[in-house]
C-alpha cells in the first residue's frame, strides 16, 4: 500500500497534521497573485524562481497550481488546519470562472480550427 502525500504546505508530526510554514507562505502568496490577477503561468513562472520545490524532482507547472488554488483543504477542512481565509479562496474561484469563461472560443475559431487542422489563439 503506498503512502498519499499531504498537500503543498503541510507535513505530519505526532500522527498530527501541521502547517509547514514556509510552504504554507508560499500557498498563500500564490493565492494573493491569482486574485491579484496573474495568470497560472505567471504564478508557475514566479514559483520556478522560488527556493521552495513543490516536492523532490518535481517542478511547478500550471496544473500543479490549479489543484492548489482548487483544494477546499487549504480553508481548514478535513482535519486540516487553516493556511487562506474563505474570502480568499472564494476570489480565486470566482477569478478561475471569469477566466474559464473568456477562453470559450467563437463559432468563428471553431470553424477556422477545422479548416486548419489546429488550434487557433483566443489572443487573436
Amino acid at each position: 500500500m503506498s503512502n498519499r502525500k499531504l498537500p503543498f504546505g503541510y507535513h505530519l508530526e505526532n500522527g498530527e497534521i501541521n502547517r509547514q510554514e514556509q510552504e504554507a507562505k508560499l500557498v498563500e502568496r500564490i493565492f494573493q497573485w491569482y486574485c491579484d490577477g496573474e495568470s497560472l503561468k505567471t504564478v508557475t513562472e514566479r514559483l520556478s524562481h522560488q527556493m521552495v520545490p513543490f516536492a523532490e524532482g518535481r517542478c511547478w507547472n500550471k496544473n500543479i497550481v490549479a489543484r492548489i488554488l482548487a483544494d477546499e483543504r487549504y480553508l481548514g477542512t478535513c482535519g486540516y488546519p487553516a493556511i487562506i481565509e474563505s474570502e480568499t479562496f472564494l476570489k480565486a474561484a470566482d477569478t478561475r470562472n471569469l477566466k474559464a469563461k473568456a477562453a470559450v472560443r467563437t463559432d468563428n475559431q471553431r470553424l477556422l480550427e477545422r479548416l486548419c487542422h489546429g488550434t487557433v489563439s483566443t489572443d487573436l
